[in-house]
């Protein structure tokens, strides 16, 4: 619990962070976050009731990283929560874009997905565990 708390208050002085700095977007009672999935949808709700009324947070789930950074380059949305530096770093490299980041909200934990296993504690020495190539996106 303590860390949800930590978790709202980042998303909080995030948000506030991001609307002091910016007319484009504070000028909007609507303010879009692009998202990819909907594991952080909890932390937006609470971030949400804190705002109050006056900002209402509306996200936007996008497939995959580099449409929401194209989302964010063409408008679509105001603010983009869902990457590291490093994915950012590259997508610019590659894209010729000057996205930055303006401020750092919270750090998601990676996921550990099978079909055959509930716990860690259930790999066994011989079991096979497959890593994501290495790339900028899984760093």
């Amino acid at each position: 619990m303590k860390k949800i708390v930590q978790y709202l208050i980042v998303g909080i002085v995030f948000v506030g962070s991001l609307l002091s700095g910016h007319n484009s977007v504070y000028a909007s009672e609507i303010i879009k976050i692009a998202v990819i999935g909907d594991s952080t949808y909890g932390i937006w709700e609470v971030v949400q009731e804190n705002l109050g009324d006056e900002i209402q947070i509306e996200l936007v789930d996008l497939s995959d990283p580099m449409n929401a950074n194209r989302a964010l380059l063409e408008e679509e949305v105001d603010l983009a929560a869902f990457q590291h530096y490093a994915a950012l770093k590259q997508f610019n490299a590659d894209s010729g874009s000057e996205l930055t980041a303006e401020t750092e909200t919270f750090i998601s934990p990676m996921n550990i997905l099978s079909d055959n296993i509930d716990s860690l504690d259930e790999l066994q020495e011989s079991d096979e565990v497959i890593i994501p190539a290495m790339n900028y996106i899984n760093l």
